[in-house]
């Protein structure tokens, strides 16, 4: 079965959260208390010091190049010490894409089975990534580790679609993990969507950052943070792609 094949019975299904390619878990670390998420130690820090200088950097550059990309929307940063940015995944890349263009402190929420051995693991790990846990334990220093990067200028991103559909072009629906956190630490949302040309050429739209109502109880501000933030989204893709959004 193709990619197409797979999102159009997912669309059927109306599975949007749904892994186009089944995860591998065969070349992964686990995930538990013991990840190191705040990336303490020398040998750490110095890894993560020249995996960024000699490769990420310049493979960020090269994306730029390949995919073209633009960036609209920078003055909706002004202003923002750090918040949780949300985006759409389209491709396995399009976290550098975002590191990049935002050039902020950034943290990037991933599924635990991007915890992978090697290099290409390494580079992720040295790149920002903070892979979710599977157990108690590493579910516990995961949210300890949002919370002190959240209260030390850092920025988080993450990915409520919940997983990645290669050059989809619509909002899916959004779980409410990223606005668990921005309610429990006051921070703006500040959405993202990656657009596409004619070329597949990205454009990464950086929206204007959306704030709690703090008049509401926590968990109606949250469905409020969710909804406010897709509505926004379906007007970006409508306006973009001049189509009626419709998930079927």
């Amino acid at each position: 079965m193709t990619i197409e094949e797979k999102i159009k019975e997912c669309e059927l299904n109306k599975t949007f959260d749904a892994h186009i390619n089944d995860p591998d878990m065969s070349n992964c670390y686990v995930v538990d208390e013991t990840y190191n998420y705040l990336r303490k130690g020398i040998k750490t820090k110095l890894g993560d010091f020249f995996n960024n200088l000699f490769v990420i950097k310049p493979y960020s550059y090269h994306l730029k190049h390949k995919y073209g990309i633009k960036v609209k929307g920078k003055k909706n940063l002004k202003g923002i010490k750090n918040a949780i940015f949300t985006s759409n995944h389209v491709d396995i890349f399009d976290c550098l894409v975002i590191r990049r263009s935002l050039r902020k402190k950034l943290r990037i929420i991933a599924a635990p089975f991007n915890n992978q051995k090697g290099r290409f693991g390494n580079w992720m790990r040295s790149g920002g990534m903070m892979p979710l846990s599977d157990n108690y334990g590493g579910m516990k220093k995961f949210n300890e580790a949002v919370k002190y990067y959240l209260e030390h200028k850092t920025s988080i991103l993450i990915y409520p679609e919940g997983s990645m559909w290669p050059m989809y072009k619509k909002p899916r629906p959004h779980k409410v993990g990223a606005y668990h956190y921005a309610v429990k630490y006051d921070k703006p949302i500040v959405p993202l969507f990656i657009t596409f040309d004619e070329k597949n050429h990205f454009t990464l739209n950086i929206l204007k950052p959306i704030y709690r109502n703090k008049d509401l109880d926590s968990n109606t501000q949250k469905e409020d943070l969710k909804n406010r933030v897709m509505d926004e989204l379906i007007k970006l893709y409508e306006a973009t792609y001049e189509t009626k959004y419709d998930l079927m």
